[in-house]
């Protein structure tokens, strides 16, 4: 069985990209409110429970390789897809979104962060572990780090600290897709 400390590093290591996530809807002085941070972590959470719950039946289809390649191209998506949104607004952190954050938009970022997490989930649902466990602290720690990533990035005075939030989901994506 897996020990809650090394449940809560997994969840730590799995989640880390919604502070990044949260930086970026900040920067742009987009605020996550508790309803969004809930729609985003939920609609991660239910994914990766999934994952966990049928990862001994996935990874006869798919190795947990193949799910860090999958994860890792979520994650460069999002992050070109945050960057032309930066450039077109050309960096200014201080335009607000020209819309509000549709619950369409909320569910498809949850989709996408839970695709990252598909390798661990996959993994550890191959072995002896403690869904329960897991889920909650997954969950604890989504929530957590997209409403701190959101506080801290609106907080941030730095000319194009969007841009730099999403080349760094850039990168993020492509050492997971290649290391």
């Amino acid at each position: 069985m897996i020990s809650i400390i090394s449940a809560c590093i997994l969840s730590i290591v799995a989640t880390l990209d919604n502070l990044i996530i949260g930086v970026y809807y900040g920067s742009r002085k987009m605020k996550l409110s508790w309803k969004h941070n809930i729609i985003i972590s939920t609609t991660t959470i239910i994914i990766t429970t999934i994952s966990l719950l049928f990862g001994s039946y996935i990874s006869q289809f798919m190795t947990a390789r193949i799910g860090s390649i999958v994860g890792g191209l979520s994650l460069i998506i999002i992050g070109i897809w945050f960057l032309m949104l930066s450039i077109k607004d050309k960096g200014n952190v201080k335009v607000k979104s020209k819309g509000k954050l549709t619950l369409k938009n909320l569910i498809y970022v949850g989709l996408l962060l839970s695709i990252n997490n598909l390798p661990i989930a996959m993994a550890l649902g191959m072995v002896e572990q403690n869904t329960i466990l897991i889920t909650c602290f997954f969950y604890m720690f989504s929530i957590l780090f997209l409403k701190f990533g959101n506080l801290l990035g609106s907080r941030l005075n730095v000319k194009n600290i969007d841009i730099a939030s999403s080349i760094t989901i850039i990168i993020i994506g492509v050492m997971q897709t290649i290391l």
